[in-house]
């Protein structure tokens, strides 16, 4: 649970509720961290503002210390969401434009250790140089480039969620603006070529979310190609990912 603190704007307050609970010797002590989990990034994906949760934080906190049952503090906050319709919210959010979200990394890094065991996952860093935000479709395809003809609905799916994915920084500005064929190539650490390199491009892609892309591609699911469909089914998949991590139904949002 630790993991998740570094990447919410309030994490000092849940760190101090998960003190609090150690401090008290909370029964429900895990069910406590998932709930308060999915209160802090429905919250900060809705654009929450802090003073808005200040004085709801403050009953959660207080609830801890004196041993409420976990279901009446997760009553608190879903009282909360509800009163701030904060979930469909987040619905219109993911359904959005969400490249430029501050919230973006953080999920798709929740998404990526959930895809393993998340004890074997290192802590993933968001820091720009160790992790960026790929566009499949690219941000600026050339005027004769391959993409165009594959993808002519391309630029109403650029920043969306379905077109985006994680990877290093050394690959994001290897794949650069590349025919989809030679992405794949550099997702899976050789040269825009297919050849192996001995550079540090030369390593497969480590994160399981942009793996899919390649298992996908090896298997001709959209025979080889980056399309409405294929994005429009990655965009179904993260949602649901996202609903089952966070407790959401994304059924509404859902192609």
């Amino acid at each position: 649970m630790q993991k998740y603190l570094p990447y919410l704007p309030w994490g000092s307050y849940w760190a101090t509720m998960l003190i609090a609970a150690e401090h008290v010797k909370y029964l429900d002590k895990e069910e406590l961290q998932l709930a308060l989990r999915n209160f802090f990034f429905l919250n900060y994906i809705a654009g929450v503002t802090l003073n808005s949760l200040k004085q709801t934080l403050f009953n959660i906190l207080i609830g801890i210390k004196n041993k409420d049952s976990v279901d009446s503090l997760k009553a608190i906050m879903e009282d909360k969401l509800n009163a701030m319709n904060t979930k469909q919210q987040v619905l219109s959010k993911l359904k959005g434009e969400v490249y430029y979200e501050g919230w973006l990394k953080a999920v798709l890094a929740v998404i990526e250790y959930y895809q393993t065991d998340e004890d074997e996952v290192s802590f993933i860093s968001l820091d720009y140089k160790s992790l960026n935000v790929e566009h499949v479709y690219p941000q600026t395809p050339a005027e004769n480039s391959k993409w165009l003809k594959m993808f002519p609905k391309g630029g109403q799916y650029l920043n969306t969620l379905g077109n985006l994915t994680l990877l290093s920084g050394t690959k994001n500005k290897a794949a650069q603006n590349f025919p989809f064929n030679e992405k794949i190539f550099i997702y899976q650490g050789l040269d825009k070529n297919g050849k192996k390199t001995v550079t540090k491009q030369g390593q497969v892609t480590v994160y399981q979310i942009s793996q899919k892309i390649v298992n996908d591609y090896m298997a001709s699911t959209y025979k080889k190609q980056w399309n409405e469909e294929s994005v429009q089914d990655r965009f179904n998949w993260l949602c649901e990912q996202i609903g089952e991590i966070f407790d959401l139904d994304v059924e509404t949002i859902l192609y």
